[in-house]
């Protein structure tokens, strides 16, 4: 039987038991279909000894998490995770920080070879030779009380992650890709990336068109859409949809009468809300000009470009299938496209990046270094310039 902590006397001494190993794996269980921010319904937690691993129950009443913190803060215990980002956002709302030092063992899988983005049961399989039975996955973690089987699919995760972490660990030794992974964990520990910034979040959604008061209102919508949002704790697509949000962007109306006529809009803002959403578009629509967002500037399709960008293409992958690494980790479609286009201020030229690709990259686009076939073996070759 999987134990099952729920009070904070228990909990205390748990992570006592904690405090001088080397690492931790961690994970949790939460729901978030009905609120803007993810509700933790269960920390799982296991060391390196076989018996050191535990769910903890957050909504157990009284339980103080305060033993987890100081754990995650411990500088000398690595917090390792898989595919973390979720759960650290969850941490970061709950006591401010990020746990550290971090280790996220899809990231290692990447850096590692093991492919694009690669998920748990496949990993676990890979290294561990062990399946994962899945028929827990998605059930509802905050009903009370959680059953055997919950527990056990929970448990199993952070207990097969001590595995896998600790090959994907000796194999970045081995291939000497330790501070890959250290640089990767750094960009996973800036704070800023967890924190959603409601006057930025118009920049993720696709823009109709880039008429600048246009811009002006879905930037301003969409930022008090993420308020009410937050401030009612529940999903921003509860509260308007983007389709319904562009709508307003574009026809801006004036007043109640052609608000809510807009397609989508529904019936469950109250009338006070309504009233702001006006407000938010008249404001946004009398902004001067110059106070709006800057169009992005039309980009002419350049035969030479697109050229440059294949060849891009055909090089990462030829790079990163004789480094076993994951290209997507490395470059993206429009980072080879910024590239062709000229900016040089972009991830690929600095630190291991640089080394392992950036640097061919420069060669190539200065015709120092081409691609060809070899004759013999029938595959893609570099040719530098003798």
């Amino acid at each position: 039987m999987e134990r099952l902590i729920s009070t904070t006397d228990e909990l205390r001494v748990f992570c006592a038991r904690l405090h001088d190993v080397p690492y931790i794996t961690l994970d949790t269980e939460f729901v978030r279909e009905r609120t803007y921010y993810p509700q933790l319904c269960l920390i799982q937690l296991a060391g390196p000894q076989t018996e050191d691993a535990a769910a903890i129950d957050p909504l157990a009443p009284g339980l103080d998490l305060s033993p987890i913190f100081t754990l995650m803060q411990a500088p000398h215990i690595v917090k390792v995770l898989h595919a973390g980002k979720q759960d650290i956002e969850i941490l970061v709302r709950l006591c401010g920080t990020i746990p550290a030092p971090l280790f996220d063992t899809q990231v290692a899988a990447m850096v590692c070879g093991y492919g694009e983005q690669v998920g748990y049961e496949s990993i676990v399989r890979q290294l561990v030779g062990t399946s994962i039975d899945k028929t827990q996955q998605f059930t509802d973690w905050a009903q009370r009380p959680l059953t055997p089987a919950q527990l056990k699919y929970a448990v199993a995760d952070v207990v097969h992650l001590r595995d896998v972490y600790l090959t994907l660990a000796a194999e970045l030794l081995q291939g000497n890709r330790q501070q890959w992974m250290d640089e990767e964990m750094a960009k996973m520990m800036d704070l800023s990336s967890y924190i959603v910034d409601p006057d930025e979040v118009w920049q993720r959604m696709k823009k109709r068109h880039g008429s600048p008061h246009y811009l002006a209102r879905i930037r301003a919508l969409a930022a008090w859409r993420e308020r009410e949002a937050q401030l009612r704790d529940i999903p921003r697509g509860r509260l308007i949809k983007d389709d319904t949000l562009q709508e307003l962007a574009m026809t801006a109306p004036k007043n109640m009468a052609a608000l809510v006529r807009a397609r989508g809009l529904g019936n469950h803002l109250s009338m006070e809300q309504k009233e702001t959403i006006l407000a938010v578009i008249a404001e946004a629509s009398a902004l001067p000009r110059e106070a709006c967002p800057a169009s992005e500037p039309h980009r002419a399709v350049n035969n030479a470009q697109d050229l440059q960008k294949e060849l891009l293409k055909v090089l990462l992958k030829y790079v990163c299938e004789r480094q076993k690494i994951s290209p997507r980790l490395v470059a993206d479609g429009d980072m080879l496209t910024a590239i062709v286009e000229g900016q040089r201020d972009l991830p690929v030229f600095e630190g291991w990046r640089y080394d392992l690709f950036g640097k061919s990259v420069l060669d190539m686009l200065n015709g120092k270094l081409a691609l060809g076939i070899d004759p013999q073996t029938k595959s893609v070759v570099a040719l530098h310039e003798s």
